[in-house]
């Protein structure tokens, strides 16, 4: 699972985006599949990536919005995946002009 989104990411940086979609896809459903919310978390935030990449910004904050659920739930116990769902998500609710949604979320991770 993990190496389908190393996969994805290096055809993403290489701007092969339909390739690079189908693999974060697969990892997603792999992730959601069998209750790994890590794989699913980082497919979330390479396909939320995308989106946004394309100006679907909608689609991207919705899926930055369940990498970060996903983030929270994840069994690796990794503080850092909820910091670049949050940072993914940050970015989306900007470009959707949605900032008043990362507010309370911003002032939760920094009471943890």
């Amino acid at each position: 699972g993990i190496a389908m989104c190393d996969v994805a990411f290096k055809l993403q940086i290489l701007g092969r985006n339909m390739e690079s979609t189908t693999w974060f896809q697969r990892a997603r459903d792999v992730g959601a599949a069998h209750g790994f919310f890590s794989l699913e978390c980082q497919a979330c935030l390479g396909l939320g990536q995308a989106a946004l990449d394309d100006g679907r910004n909608e689609e991207g904050a919705e899926l930055m919005r369940n990498a970060l659920v996903a983030a929270q739930l994840n069994e690796l116990g990794d503080q850092k995946m909820e910091l670049a769902a949050l940072a993914g998500l940050g970015d989306a609710l900007f470009k959707t002009h949605a900032m008043d949604e990362l507010e309370p979320l911003v002032l939760r991770y920094r009471e943890s």
